[in-house]
């Protein structure tokens, strides 16, 4: 079994105009080098190639963050923190389940959007710049479901069982 964890540093950098947080580095370890939060985020593994696939889909998170503002040419913000650790605790709890990874994907306001496309099911988890999670089911016999997450692991594990490695 494979242990992957999360560590990251934050720096602040202020210029005259705006006082901005900007991710300067992150690191995944197979030992817990620093403190993420109060609790260390842990990723089990049962083989390494899942460990693989999901230090892919972090890495490209990672990519994300540095996209510079206005990346779209549509004045597009950069990533928010929050955003970036609300998303990081996600797929850590994702790693956790029997789910295929997501494809990461950066919102034009400074959020993230973590997505599935299966052939039963497309799942759309929408992090805003705020943290608040937006989820869009659309099933493959017409049934939707949309609206808040609001930090229900039941109702995480839930929709993720629709995007399952055996859905």
């Amino acid at each position: 079994m494979t242990t992957t964890y999360a560590t990251e540093a934050w720096t602040s950098t202020a210029t005259p105009a705006t006082s901005q947080t900007r991710h300067d580095s992150y690191l995944l370890s197979e030992q817990p080098e620093a403190r993420w939060s109060s609790q260390p985020l842990v990723a089990k593994f049962n083989s390494s190639a899942d460990a693989t696939d999901f230090q892919k889909v972090l890495s490209k998170l990672e990519l994300l963050l540095d996209l510079p503002p206005n990346w779209d040419t549509y004045r597009s913000k950069q990533i928010a923190r929050t955003s970036f650790e609300t998303t990081l605790a996600l797929l850590f709890n994702i790693a956790n389940s029997a789910a295929r990874p997501p494809s990461v994907v950066p919102m034009s306001d400074g959020g993230l959007q973590l997505e599935w496309h299966t052939s039963k099911a497309d799942l759309e988890l929408t992090v805003s710049p705020t943290g608040d999670v937006e989820v869009f089911l659309d099933m493959q016999d017409g049934e939707t479901w949309e609206g808040r997450l609001a930090d229900s692991r039941d109702r995480l594990e839930r929709f993720l069982g629709y995007v399952s490695r055996t859905a």
